[in-house]
């Protein structure tokens, strides 16, 4: 199956109210509507470590951290995947070979929509991070005006450990709505617990985050990159 914005769009709205667990147990990590956990537990990280082995490339597990590139990396890798109820169960009892196959299907999305820098293996392995995005791969800048579904959004400096990603839903009007991991609503934060969909607007250099009808101080920089599919 071809990657799409459409498939990578479908994935993402399928996990909006998922929240994060409090303890690394797979049984509970396909809960679309997830917990209301506080430790970075979630079913993103999951698979990025069994399908994309940060332990051999990039320092160990990333289940347990901030997760908003590893719902971005997983949401892009995995849209194409049929067999999408219970993935994390089925990776968890399936058979090398098949983990392998799912792991072959997740790289050619993540180049086809990315368009990886280096090894293919290696430098996926590294998009737990949101500075790997442009860093590690050859997504390029884009206006708010040029926004179109799936590209990405980076709020913060992508340098820093507070920077935050997310999806782009859909742009129009001056405004943009997100689906992003590891966030909460009503405020500017890259360690929120949920996947949540938001809508913003610029406001000088930065954004505010429209909630209620009330416009909330939100990132005071982002950057907007498009992803290489149709």
């Amino acid at each position: 199956m071809e990657l799409t914005r459409e498939l990578i769009i479908r994935e993402a709205r399928r996990w909006v109210g998922y929240g994060e667990s409090d303890w690394a147990d797979y049984l509970a990590y396909d809960d679309p509507k997830g917990g209301n956990g506080r430790s970075n537990y979630n079913r993103f990280s999951w698979l990025f470590d069994r399908l994309l082995a940060p332990k051999t490339y990039a320092g160990g597990n990333k289940d347990g951290f901030a997760w908003c590139a590893t719902f971005v990396t997983m949401t892009i890798g995995t849209a194409t995947i049929t067999e999408k109820e219970n993935l994390v169960h089925k990776v968890s009892a399936a058979r090398l070979a098949q983990i392998h196959e799912w792991q072959k299907e997740v790289l050619e999305n993540l180049h086809a929509a990315l368009y990886l820098k280096g090894e293919s293996l290696r430098a996926a392995s590294l998009l737990a991070g949101v500075g790997s995005f442009p860093k590690f791969t050859a997504i390029h800048p884009c206006t708010l005006s040029e926004l179109q579904p799936a590209d990405l959004v980076i709020f913060g400096n992508a340098a820093c450990a507070t920077a935050h990603i997310g999806l782009v839903e859909s742009a129009g009007g001056g405004q943009f709505v997100t689906i992003e991991g590891n966030t909460k609503m009503g405020a500017a934060t890259p360690n929120g617990g949920q996947v949540c969909r938001k809508t913003y607007a610029p406001n000088g250099a930065g954004l505010v985050e429209i909630r209620l009808g009330q416009k909330l101080k939100s990132w005071d920089k982002v950057n907007f990159y498009k992803i290489k599919v149709k």
